[in-house]
């Protein structure tokens, strides 16, 4: 792990996520290297236009399951799709994807859920 912190600044988002989640899945998350990964994927987060939905379903599925990430970046995560939900409602399988981590996980707010569940139905 000391090895690769120094290193993180130069992956993408998409493959911060992965590692995160590999991480996890091996059983072995230390909380700064999870930090730091959320820290170097918030900025993506925050280019709300230009994320892809693609890009919006792994970091759901990988922060929720994880559970490494905090509330801010939780309520950036769901600022996000709420403010994408159109875009988001044209394919489905995102909103089930989307729906199914949060009430597996329980981490978004209920208003967020009815909103996907709404789309969805």
């Amino acid at each position: 792990m000391p090895r690769l912190t120094p290193i993180l600044h130069e992956f993408s988002p998409q493959e911060l996520c992965y590692l995160l989640y590999a991480y996890h899945k091996s059983g072995y998350l230390p909380k700064p290297f999870a930090k730091e990964i959320e820290r170097l994927v918030k900025p993506r987060l925050l280019q709300t236009e230009e994320i892809t939905p693609q890009e919006i379903v792994l970091m759901v599925n990988v922060f929720c399951s994880s559970r490494t990430a905090s509330r801010d970046f939780h309520k950036l995560l769901e600022t996000t799709i709420l403010m994408r939900l159109n875009e988001l409602k044209t394919d489905l399988k995102l909103i089930h994807a989307i729906g199914k981590k949060f009430e597996e996980t329980g981490l978004c707010s209920l208003d967020t859920l009815k909103a996907l569940k709404k789309e969805a139905f």
